[in-house]
C-alpha cells in the first residue's frame, strides 16, 4: 500500500470504508494500516466519519467505525474518549457478535464504558467477544471485573482463558484468596501459555503453590519462558539446576541466566 500518510484526510476514509467492505474476517493488513493511519490523524473529521459508520446498516462498517474510535487520537491522550463511550455502549447490543467484538476491545483501549454492561456479555455465545470482554478488564480491580476475569478463566475458550488469566495474574494489582485460588486452578490446564500466565501469577504474589509446577514445566524440553520468568519473580534454590540445564542447552539465553542469578541471589 502506498504511503497512506501523504493523502488527505477524505481519501484515507474513503479507502478504509472500501477495505472494511470486502474484509469479512476483520484482519487484512491494509485494512488495520489505514486504521491506524484515521488513529493518528484523530480529527474532528475522523471522529465523524467513525461515528457515522457505528450505525451503518453494514455490520462491517459498524465494526470498522468502534475499531477506530477505540485508539483515535492516541498520541493526545484518546480526546474522543468521552464522547465515544454512549456509541460503544450502544454497540455492544449489536446482533453481530463482531461488531460487538469491536466495541468491547474499544471500550477496553479507552478504560471507559458500563462495567455492569460489559461485564454481563460473561457468557456471550461468540468466544470472540468473550475474549474482548478479557482484554477489556484487564487492569480494572473493581470486585466485579475481577470476579468476571475468575469466570473467564475457566472459559472453554484456551484463548479466553489465557487472556483472563494473564489480567487476573500480572495485570491486576488485586490479591485475594479467591484470585489465587483461581490462578491455583489454571496450573494444570491443558493450555502451556495459560499454565504458565497461572504460574507468573503467584510467583508475583509469592505463592508457594506455584513452585511445583515451575518446576515441571522447566523440565520440559524448551522450557516455558513464562516458567523462567516465574522462576525469576519467586526464586528458590531448586530451580537452578533446570535453569542451569536449560541454559547449557540455550548459551545465548540471557534470560535464563538472570533467571539463575536471581535464585542464587535470593532463594528461599
Amino acid at each position: 500500500m502506498s504511503d497512506l500518510a501523504v493523502l488527505d484526510t477524505a481519501t484515507v476514509l474513503d479507502r478504509a470504508e472500501k477495505l472494511a467492505q470486502h474484509d469479512a474476517l476483520r484482519e487484512g493488513d491494509d485494512r488495520w494500516a489505514v486504521v491506524s493511519e484515521l488513529h493518528r490523524r484523530g480529527s474532528s473529521a475522523v471522529y465523524e466519519a467513525a461515528t457515522a459508520w457505528c450505525v451503518s446498516q453494514q455490520p462491517l462498517l459498524r465494526s470498522l467505525g468502534a475499531d477506530v474510535l477505540g485508539q483515535l487520537g492516541c498520541s493526545e491522550g484518546h480526546p474522543f474518549a468521552e464522547p465515544s463511550t454512549q456509541t460503544l455502549m450502544d454497540l455492544l447490543k449489536d446482533p453481530d457478535p463482531n461488531v460487538v467484538d469491536s466495541a468491547v476491545v474499544a471500550l477496553g483501549h479507552l478504560e471507559t464504558g458500563d462495567l455492569h454492561t460489559i461485564c454481563a456479555l460473561v457468557s456471550h455465545a461468540s468466544s470472540e467477544v468473550r475474549h474482548a470482554v478479557a482484554f477489556c478488564l484487564g487492569g480494572r480491580d473493581d470486585d466485579l471485573a475481577i470476579q468476571t476475569l475468575e469466570r473467564l478463566s475457566r472459559d472453554v475458550d484456551p484463548d479466553v482463558r489465557n487472556w483472563a488469566t494473564f489480567g487476573l495474574g500480572t495485570l491486576s494489582k488485586a490479591d485475594t484468596p479467591a484470585l489465587r485460588d483461581a490462578l491455583v486452578e489454571r496450573l494444570v490446564d491443558d493450555d502451556a501459555d495459560v499454565r504458565g500466565e497461572a504460574m507468573r501469577g503467584l510467583a508475583l504474589r509469592r505463592d508457594l503453590r506455584a513452585a511445583r509446577a515451575i518446576l515441571d514445566e522447566l523440565q520440559r524440553p524448551d522450557g516455558s519462558d513464562l516458567a523462567i520468568e516465574a522462576a525469576s519473580k519467586m526464586p528458590r534454590k531448586e530451580f537452578v539446576p533446570l535453569l542451569e540445564a536449560l541454559l547449557a542447552a540455550q548459551p545465548q539465553a540471557e534470560h535464563v541466566r538472570l533467571a539463575i542469578e536471581e535464585c542464587r541471589r535470593t532463594a528461599a
